[in-house]
């Protein structure tokens, strides 16, 4: 009888390029930021500089992406959305 060999959970090397796992979220850069920068105001520049954490709708997928990279990091970000989430529908 031979054994199947299980293959490793790899990180999409492309999604670790583009976002990073913090505390608080995933988060990632804005597009337009980088050329035509003579066009665009101050304002649209200065908002395109920060950057942005992914929606919780689209956690799941981003966590599929990156779970190998950091599984012990998504744990707890996950842990923390739902105590955000506890506390929010607490307040009234």
């Amino acid at each position: 009888m031979t054994k199947l060999k299980i293959t490793k959970l790899k990180t999409k090397r492309s999604a670790a390029k583009r976002f990073k796992l913090t505390a608080g979220g995933i988060k990632f850069n804005h597009a337009g930021h980088n050329h035509i920068l003579t066009t665009k105001n101050s304002k649209r520049k200065s908002r395109l500089c920060v950057m942005g954490v992914v929606n919780d709708s689209d956690v799941k997928n981003m966590a599929r992406l990156l779970l190998a990279k950091c599984p012990a990091k998504m744990k707890k970000i996950k842990k923390r959305k739902t105590e955000i989430v506890g506390q929010t529908t607490e307040v009234k």
